[in-house]
């Protein structure tokens, strides 16, 4: 017996319903990116424009009836400064922000780990950004809206950042409230001494090439990899090496052809807002915003490291060739 075939007037509502569930998935998926897109741009503006504005509107209070307030602050910012890298003031509900969210889906950002790490030791992380790499360091260490929890339970997480982030104006306070601490001893010793379960990550360099990653020649960004490692041999801590980098093309060439108005600009102003080293990049953007290319960010196992104030070079040296094999394997993943 032959189907019976529905008459157009049955057909025509079944179209338009068709018609309506597609524009409303469309709907939905462009007012998703749209969301993202938002967040990409408030977190850039917030982070590179407010604290220059702040500091532009300070320098005009100081001749303004403002500036008993000026006064206030600017003291409260150079005296308070030390208690502020010791006392963090993290706010853990700024941690969870749906806006986090939003940016780790944007890329999208993923973790990927090669090893546990124990809840009960602390680590130093030395993190390996490589063209837009620096949003996963971020994303990943200072907020709660990646898989970093559960890949690795009982470990919380931040950044260290160079201490002069903190005397501009305004910035100390969002810095703070993420639980961002500064890098220098007193301030690692500090948040690690607390309980174990901890991890701080530390930028070491920044956009380096392949061959500069995996490099036995001595330069500046092995000398600071020798300094992360003597930091920790000071503090006792484990040794992590993290690499991230995204799957775009564009972000892996090199840089040395790249030197345009943009470039020189973002440089600039990387030396006022020192926390935020992916700006110097804009191999990685596509037109004023970040491609929308995965960024991986690779943990490599834990190398153990025992507490000395005063490692010999050999001891070092040791770790330091540990250290690099690992960094080797993960730019390899």
């Amino acid at each position: 017996m032959s189907q019976e075939i529905p008459s157009i007037s049955e057909q025509i509502p079944i179209l338009i319903n068709l018609i309506v569930d597609d524009k409303r998935k469309s709907a939905k998926r462009f007012l998703k990116q749209v969301m993202e897109l938002t967040a990409v741009a408030l977190f850039l503006f917030s982070s590179l424009l407010v604290p220059l504005y702040c500091a532009i509107l300070s320098v005009i209070g100081l001749f303004s009836p403002l500036l008993p307030v000026v006064i206030l602050y600017g003291f409260l910012l150079f005296h308070d400064h030390k208690a502020t890298l010791k006392r963090f003031g993290e706010k853990i509900g700024l941690r969870k922000w749906y806006a986090w969210q939003l940016i780790a889906n944007y890329f999208p950002i993923k973790i990927r780990k090669t090893a546990d790490l124990p809840a009960d030791e602390n680590y130093i992380i030395g993190c390996h950004p490589n063209g837009l790499g620096f949003f996963g360091s971020f994303i990943s260490l200072c907020t709660d809206n990646t898989d970093f929890t559960i890949s690795f339970p009982g470990i919380h997480s931040t950044l260290a950042v160079k201490n002069e982030s903190f005397y501009i104006p305004f910035q100390r306070e969002e810095l703070m409230a993420l639980g961002i601490i500064g890098m220098d001893n007193e301030s690692i010793d500090q948040y690690l001494k607390e309980k174990a379960g901890k991890a701080v990550g530390i930028v070491v360099d920044y956009n380096a090439d392949v061959s500069q990653l995996v490099s036995s020649e001595h330069g500046s960004h092995l000398k600071d990899r020798r300094d992360l490692i003597r930091l920790a041999f000071r503090h006792g801590a484990h040794l992590v090496p993290m690499y991230c980098s995204s799957d775009s093309k564009k972000s892996e060439q090199s840089h040395t052809n790249s030197e345009n108005w943009l470039t020189e600009t973002l440089k600039l102003v990387k030396n006022f807002v020192s926390w935020l080293p992916f700006f110097v990049d804009p191999n990685s953007w596509d037109g004023i915003f970040p491609e929308r290319k995965q960024i991986n960010c690779v943990f490599g196992p834990p190398i153990s490291v025992s507490k000395n104030d005063d490692p010999s070079p050999e001891q070092v040296e040791e770790i330091y060739k540990r250290y690099c094999d690992e960094l080797k394997k993960l730019v390899d993943i």
